[in-house]
């Protein structure tokens, strides 16, 4: 199934998205390209991001985040938490990631495989309801996430709905 196929079932309209209380949001200024895709299929009844991935029994995260502007490209993979499950989000983060990825990998052909190569990947973790209290878990979360992302600057975990200042920082 190509990319754009898979992810036609989960594009929302607008570049806001909320669920049980929380949600994030980005003001799209000019020139930018922004797409929210809502790939959780607790949230989106209509996704079929997990089927196709096959992530029957895997977490997956809220939303996909495409942002674009000039030769800009990004892909930001967001979970929204109410309370403090740091861990679960994390977790939810890196299952969409791994999964997306390797399927991205096996599935696209050049020319795509090179545009796919140049794609910036970021998460973000919004927790609604302030910081978590477990240092210890803030600690471990960030360690996993630098793991996969390989830059700290790759990730963010804060209480702020808005994703505009970190999909535009370089």
């Amino acid at each position: 199934m190509p990319f754009n196929t898979l992810l036609l079932t989960c594009l929302k309209h607008g570049t806001s998205f909320h669920e049980s209380g929380c949600g994030v949001r980005l003001q799209k200024q000019s020139r930018e390209t922004v797409l929210f895709f809502v790939v959780d299929d607790q949230a989106n009844p209509n996704s079929t991001l997990r089927d196709d991935l096959e992530m029957e029994e895997e977490s997956i995260c809220d939303l996909i985040v495409f942002y674009a502007q000039e030769d800009k490209k990004v892909l930001c993979l967001v979970e929204a938490k109410k309370g403090v499950d740091l861990t679960k989000a994390q977790r939810q983060v890196t299952n969409t990631y791994r999964c997306l990825r390797q399927f991205l990998r096996q599935s696209l052909r050049d020319p795509c495989r090179s545009h796919f190569q140049c794609i910036d990947w970021r998460a973000y973790i919004y927790l609604h309801g302030g910081a978590p209290n477990d240092k210890k878990e803030l600690e471990a979360a960030k360690r996993a996430l630098k793991q996969i992302f390989e830059s700290e600057d790759k990730f963010l975990i804060r209480s702020n709905p808005d994703l505009g200042p970190f999909l535009r920082s370089s």
